[in-house]
């Protein structure tokens, strides 16, 4: 004996029906537009290598400042400036060399 549906199970199945193919709507919507904000495949690299070699870039106005800063405090602690590698003592160029 099969029981024929009722209306309400009908209803009940349209409705369920309809709130899937909403939600695979939504989903499908989604999906497409939240493809265009995620990273091309060209910069992909670009982008993982500036991750990779972001802590060991050459900084020029840095390094001005920091030779300034070690002239300044040579100037202040009335130290003589470092001497070039021909004038330095024999066993300092030793040091240096290895």
């Amino acid at each position: 004996m099969e029981e024929k549906p009722t209306n309400r199970s009908r209803q009940a199945t349209r409705k369920t029906l309809g709130r899937l193919i909403r939600l695979v709507l939504i989903l499908a919507l989604l999906l497409t537009t939240v493809q265009s904000s995620a990273i091309p495949p060209s910069q992909y690299f670009d982008y993982q290598l500036g991750m990779v070699i972001a802590g060991h870039q050459f900084n020029l106005a840095a390094w001005e400042l920091q030779a300034l800063a070690d002239k300044g405090k040579q100037f202040l602690t009335h130290q003589p400036p470092p001497r070039p590698p021909a004038q330095q003592d024999p066993p300092v160029r030793a040091v240096v060399r290895r």
